[in-house]
């Protein structure tokens, strides 16, 4: 005779509403507020509990898990997501002076393209010997004039 025995997570709701899923980045999902805790099981029945729950947010546009801190979390500001775009031009091969005109032709000074720049490359940046474009150190091919880094010997300037 066989004893199949074991355990399992059990699940229930506590709680439903709305917050922002920093997974998605929905600024209005919905969450639901879960409490799982182990039960021992014999022939995959649940007998009895053998620990106490462990609760935690759950996103329904995602399926993403957080901890109970994620509903206290304040949602991006428009300059958050700014910074954010900016960053990601960088990093996918835009040079910094392509970048900052972007900023300036959308409403912000030379001053502040400038310090966003400074701030996000921290000083990371690297020179193309033949355009004199200037890009993120992890940028390995100037989209100006196709030069490689390797291969210009791009000159990193701190």
């Amino acid at each position: 005779m066989f004893i199949i025995w074991g355990s399992r997570y059990l699940s229930s709701t506590r709680d439903t509403g709305r917050f922002y899923c920093p997974q998605c980045g929905k600024l209005d999902a919905s969450y639901r507020r879960q409490a799982a805790r182990p039960w021992f099981t014999l022939y995959f029945i649940p007998i009895f509990p053998i620990g106490g729950a462990v609760e935690h947010i759950e996103c329904l546009r995602c399926q993403g898990t957080f901890k109970l801190e994620v509903l206290e979390l304040l949602p991006p500001t428009p300059d958050d997501f700014f910074l954010q775009d900016c960053y990601d031009r960088m990093t996918r091969g835009r040079s910094l002076e392509k970048v900052e005109a972007d900023m300036i032709e959308n409403g912000r000074t030379t001053e502040q393209a400038v310090g966003v720049i400074d701030a996000l490359s921290k000083g990371k940046v690297w020179e193309c010997e033949r355009c004199g474009a200037h890009y993120l150190k992890g940028v390995r091919k100037c989209r100006d004039c196709e030069g490689l880094r390797e291969i210009t010997g791009g000159i990193e300037r701190e």
